[in-house]
């Protein structure tokens, strides 16, 4: 990932872990479109695409996009949304070829 191209329509990832148990993320920039999952949004998310839990009594995980406006305070939660796209997934690696 530290290879990736930087600025606009860049992507990046960084370790993540649930219940001590090490899972990718790679996270990009965008605003309405495929990249956010929808047509209907103002301005520009960013977009993190990561295994999650089911909910916090299920040891079931779920791959989805977290998608928070770009302009929101570090922290908040306003405007943040999740959109499950597989779910009873147990692991995620992303492979990244940099052609050029």
């Amino acid at each position: 990932m530290q290879n990736l191209p930087s600025g606009a329509g860049a992507l990046s990832g960084e370790a993540f872990k649930f219940s001590d148990q090490a899972r990718d993320e790679i996270a990009w920039i965008c605003g309405i479109g495929p990249g956010l999952a929808t047509r209907y949004a103002p301005g520009e998310f960013i977009v993190r695409m990561r295994l999650q839990p089911v909910n916090e009594q299920s040891g079931q995980m779920e791959i989805g996009f977290l998608r928070k406006p770009r302009d929101a305070a570090e922290g908040s939660t306003e405007g943040q949304s999740w959109v499950p796209l597989l779910d009873d997934v147990h692991a995620c690696k992303f492979v990244t070829s940099i052609r050029g």
